[in-house]
């Protein structure tokens, strides 16, 4: 009688291991077509698929993280938090899991649980350039100018290539009218990042304010030549022309800009060409 119970009992496990594995199969074939619909995005069928996975298969880490994604993408971030602590629960000591929640907190202005997480991911991971970087972004935010450079620089430390560090610190050098500083932090920024629209148009800005127009004019061309679109420069470049004296091509160049979605262009137009 129980080398018979045994049997059935082995067989019962068998059934349900293989109840389980045809399970997990279909989940992992839904979470990699979630994928593909993420990359089209298909948002709905991205979370319809996402939401299949779960309910087949609840204790994967994956489907949380990548919905949390979307979630945050679609500016959901309640879910996108709901999303996270699931992960988190599955994953403790998933450096990009706290990151990702950090940063979703700072997107909600929840500045104390945004630094927890960050601090959190850095505790993990020491090397987390990324964390360091939000954590200087909040600091910023919050004008605590000293921790968020601090904090930036630790980023830099970690990658001397990291664009981004670069980018805002020279943002708050140039808040701050230290021109020589901001300068050289986005030369940086623009040496690790040829392409880098942003970086050109804070160095725009910054020539601007120190009428080197000629200065600024060349990297207008340097950004048109990338993106042609780019309204910023074309508003700058209007500015520029104005302050030149040529109002005809300050009117072109804005009328370009307008053409291309900018609402601060149709006010230069509006005031300066008639």
């Amino acid at each position: 009688m129980k080398y018979i119970l045994i049997i059935l009992f082995f067989n019962l496990m068998f059934s349900m291991m293989n109840a389980q594995n045809k399970d997990s199969l279909l989940m992992i074939h839904k979470i990699e077509e979630a994928k593909i619909k993420y990359t089209q995005k298909n948002i709905e069928q991205t979370e319809k698929l996402l939401n299949e996975a779960e309910n087949l298969f609840p204790q994967y880490t994956e489907i949380y993280q990548i919905r949390g994604l979307l979630y945050y993408e679609m500016s959901n971030y309640k879910k996108a938090i709901q999303d996270y602590d699931k992960a988190i629960l599955l994953s403790k000591n998933n450096d990009d899991l706290y990151y990702k929640r950090g940063v979703t907190y700072f997107s909600t202005q929840n500045f104390d649980k945004a630094i927890n997480d960050l601090q959190k991911t850095i505790q993990i991971n020491p090397k987390h350039k990324a964390a360091y970087t939000t954590l200087g972004a909040i600091y910023q935010e919050q004008n605590q100018t000293q921790k968020a450079i601090e904090m930036y620089e630790k980023a830099i430390n970690i990658d001397k290539k990291f664009a981004i560090a670069y980018y805002n610190l020279a943002t708050i050098y140039g808040n701050e009218n230290d021109y020589q500083k901001a300068i050289s932090a986005i030369n940086q920024a623009i040496e690790c990042k040829e392409k880098y629209t942003e970086a050109y148009l804070i160095r725009i800005e910054i020539y601007y304010n120190q009428k080197k127009y000629d200065y600024a004019m060349n990297d207008i061309d340097i950004v048109l030549k990338y993106f042609p679109q780019q309204f910023e420069a074309l508003e700058w470049q209007g500015m520029i022309y104005l302050k030149k004296k040529q109002k005809t091509k300050a009117c072109q160049a804005w009328k370009e800009a307008e053409k291309y979605g900018s609402v601060d262009a149709t006010h230069y137009i509006k005031k300066n060409c008639k």
